[in-house]
């Protein structure tokens, strides 16, 4: 893993992604492709000349395109240090009963400024329907209100309490 000193800039070495194109190579999921076209013939403006506030708007109604996820988890929403929550979702029929499960610690995507528990949801619930897991998904607080590095730190919570 790379290690940036704090007179680097670490978002240089992040490039653009090329457009996407799809081909019958490279099989994708029909609800990803469908997101991914419809950000792709978004005519409006970019998150960053929306601002925060609008932004969220518009990424909390994305979730729509996943649907609700299946229904045979066990869902529990949890306070941490007074500072933010996590989602926690366990199978409902563990594959092995016997032994612990597995934990997968997810941090939803949005750049730190966008996202929530609510729009990464069925996404979790599939991660753990399907991998017969425990998810513990990171509700961090959200930058600009809380910059960095809380929303980091938050994560690193998260991650230790499990």
């Amino acid at each position: 893993m790379p290690h940036f000193t704090p007179a680097q800039d670490a978002t240089s070495v992040a490039a653009p992604s090329p457009a996407t194109t799809f081909n019958d190579e490279a099989p994708l999921d029909p609800q990803c492709k469908a997101f991914i076209e419809t950000m792709a013939q978004s005519k409006g403006e970019t998150w960053e000349q929306m601002g925060p506030v609008k932004a969220r708007e518009v990424f909390n109604s994305l979730k729509q395109v996943f649907g609700e996820g299946p229904q045979d988890v066990i869902v529990e929403d949890r306070k941490l240090q007074d500072r933010f929550g996590v989602r926690i979702y366990k199978p409902t029929k563990p594959a092995d009963e016997a032994s612990p499960l597995p934990v997968v610690v997810y941090f939803h995507g949005g750049g730190w400024v966008l996202g929530n528990l609510d729009t990464h949801d069925a996404l979790c619930r599939r991660i753990c329907s399907k991998a017969s897991c425990a998810v513990v998904a990171v509700d961090y607080r959200l930058a600009p209100e809380h910059p960095f590095p809380a929303p980091l730190n938050d994560c690193y919570g998260a991650f230790k309490y499990v």
